[in-house]
């Protein structure tokens, strides 16, 4: 079977799960691989016992992605310059003509690509933004207690992104089939990858509430970063399988091309609500507050994803 072959055997024909797991599985892995770096640092530094050391990896840790993607955008901007150079010296050759005249926005391509990537983006960028606050808020309660969020948050990053690596990895089969007009297979793709990662988003919920203390102290042993990360876990475990519907949703209003939709879920969650309930949280009922926004984002997150994604439904039904 040739490659082209097979890729159309997965998009159309293939059954539902195996399709999901072939294209979903590399996706994963990549964000396994991420969390096993995150979790490496963390392990190794919190060995010292010193809670400052790990506060001041978790404080640094948003601010080095902001930067990191920074350092990617402008590398790919000075890529551009370059290719473009790079076209106008070779402006002769057969292969490498550069013609303005090529140059096309037809077809709704640049908002194509948009509404695919800026929610995405949108959604990293106030993810971390939400991260540096949070360090800000729980400072005042010591290095212990900025440690204890930062270890927890990293735990709970095997819900989130094997979540979101899954759903990354669906997004393609969704835009084809909803591309293509076949429905029936869309929503079927759409309630299996559903149930999977809500499914695994409830069993973390379950780990991270039975095993808190133990998952804790696992990277840092030190008393006062340990009661922390136990009572932030606890807390924030309620999220994943929210978060799970909220990713689902966005991915596949992404995948449709509804740009308003998924602009609103990803800037929403912590944008709107995640980020103020921080502060209005802390100022109410203390450091429980500053993760207690977390779950509360994503109550509001998944009510507005599930109004949005019933009233798609809705649309395709009448198609």
């Amino acid at each position: 079977m040739s490659a082209q072959t097979r890729s159309k055997y997965i998009f159309e024909e293939a059954p539902i799960p195996n399709a999901v797991m072939t294209l979903a599985v590399p996706t994963i892995i990549t964000q396994l691989i991420n969390i096993i770096y995150n979790y490496a640092d963390t392990w190794y530094v919190g060995r010292t016992g010193n809670a400052a050391m790990v506060a001041a990896l978790s404080v640094c840790f948003p601010i080095f992605v902001i930067l990191a993607a920074i350092a990617t955008f402008l590398s790919n901007c000075a890529s551009l310059f370059y290719f473009i150079i790079f076209l106008i010296r070779h402006r002769d050759h057969p292969v490498f003509t550069a013609d303005p005249r090529d140059i096309s926005f037809e077809d709704h391509i640049p908002q194509d690509v948009l509404a695919i990537g800026l929610p995405a983006a949108l959604q990293t960028t106030l993810a971390m933004v939400s991260n540096i606050f949070a360090n800000v808020l729980v400072r005042s309660y010591g290095s212990g207690a900025v440690a204890g969020m930062g270890v927890a948050k990293k735990i709970n990053m095997i819900a989130f992104n094997t979540c979101m690596g899954l759903t990354q990895g669906v997004l393609p089969l969704l835009g084809y089939n909803y591309g293509s007009g076949n429905y029936t297979r869309l929503k079927k793709t759409i309630a299996f990858s559903g149930s999977i990662v809500f499914a695994f988003g409830c069993i973390c919920t379950l780990v991270f509430r039975t095993f808190a203390a133990p998952l804790v102290r696992f990277f840092i042993d030190e008393p006062e970063s340990v009661r922390y990360g136990t009572m932030f876990l606890g807390i924030i475990a309620f999220a994943a399988p929210l978060a799970a519907l909220s990713y689902m949703t966005n991915t596949v209003f992404q995948a449709s091309g509804h740009k308003v939709q998924s602009f609103l879920l990803s800037t929403l969650r912590k944008g709107f609500a995640d980020i103020p309930a921080m502060f209005v949280f802390r100022y109410l009922i203390g450091i429980e507050g500053v993760v207690l926004a977390t779950p509360f984002a994503e109550i509001v997150s998944a009510v507005l994803a599930i109004i949005l994604f019933t009233g798609f439904i809705r649309k395709l039904d009448h198609a």
